[in-house]
């Protein structure tokens, strides 16, 4: 087949054309120092039949590099431990506060039951004080019994024994004045109340239980009725709130019992009854 005078022009423009183009990719390859561009990817789209959805990808799309997807593994992995470092932090956080609760919460019992043992010791304690004072109390009543005892047997006693004294005295008395003179009991108490009923206590001082003292003076009397003396005399009944008003009042006594002599009223008869009279006195 031959080709017209065109045709060959043109076949020739094409191979010339494509072999400079040849020749500029070759040049620029080898010497050009710029970078070819880079590809760019072409998005396409596919549908299948029956799929809901597209399916789209990148074509040309380069694929990580193998050092970066370890780099976010291990970042990944990371922040994974991160998180799991920090909640279990809060976990050993919130364990610790539990277990301070719990060890304030033992201290607290360990406390109230340690002031609950010392309460029950202080209850026993006061308890067992409690028996001890009743113990005393009552020993206490039991020697005051004994003592109330003792005291009312001991003035028994000696209310016997003074009888006992003055019936002696009685008898020895008419034994030796031979039975007729002898002083009678009767006529000497008969005697002590008429000297008892003139002496009028006059001027003592007053203060604290001065009633409770006791003066006791024996009266010695000539067969007129005046004084010839005054002897044995004894106070009791001190206390500390009387004790300085001790000798006033047995001055007072005294001296009231001079004042109201001579006595009036005794049988001459009767002198040896009457002679010596003990008298008790007492201040009100």
């Amino acid at each position: 087949m031959t080709m017209d005078r065109a045709e060959l022009i043109g076949l020739g423009a094409a191979i010339g054309g494509h072999a400079l183009l040849l020749a500029l990719l070759v040049f620029g390859l080898l010497g050009s120092e710029e970078k070819i561009e880079e590809r760019q990817a072409i998005a396409v789209t596919l549908e299948g039949e029956g799929t809901p959805l597209p399916v789209t990808s990148q074509i040309g799309e380069a694929e990580p590099a193998p050092e970066a997807a370890v780099l976010e593994e291990a970042a990944a992995e990371v922040d994974e431990a991160a998180e799991t470092a920090d909640s279990k932090a809060d976990e050993a956080q919130a364990a610790e506060a539990d277990a301070k609760r719990a060890a304030d919460t033992a201290k607290a019992a360990d406390a109230t039951a340690a002031q609950k043992r010392a309460a029950k010791a202080a209850a026993a304690k006061a308890q067992r004080k409690r028996k001890e004072a009743a113990a005393a109390e009552a020993k206490r009543k039991k020697a005051a019994q004994e003592a109330k005892r003792k005291r009312q047997k001991a003035a028994r006693d000696k209310t016997a024994r003074d009888k006992a004294a003055r019936e002696k005295y009685d008898r020895d008395m008419k034994k030796a004045l031979g039975g007729s003179n002898a002083p009678s009991a009767t006529a000497k108490r008969k005697a002590k109340a008429t000297i008892g009923g003139q002496i009028r206590i006059r001027g003592c001082p007053p203060g604290l239980e001065v009633e409770k003292i006791i003066t006791r003076v024996s009266i010695n009397l000539n067969k007129n009725g005046s004084i010839s003396s005054l002897s044995r005399v004894t106070q009791s009944g001190k206390t500390s709130s009387n004790a300085p008003q001790m000798a006033p009042i047995k001055r007072c006594v005294l001296n009231s019992i001079r004042a109201s002599a001579p006595f009036r009223g005794l049988k001459v008869e009767d002198y040896e009854s009457w002679k010596s009279i003990r008298i008790a006195f007492k201040v009100s």
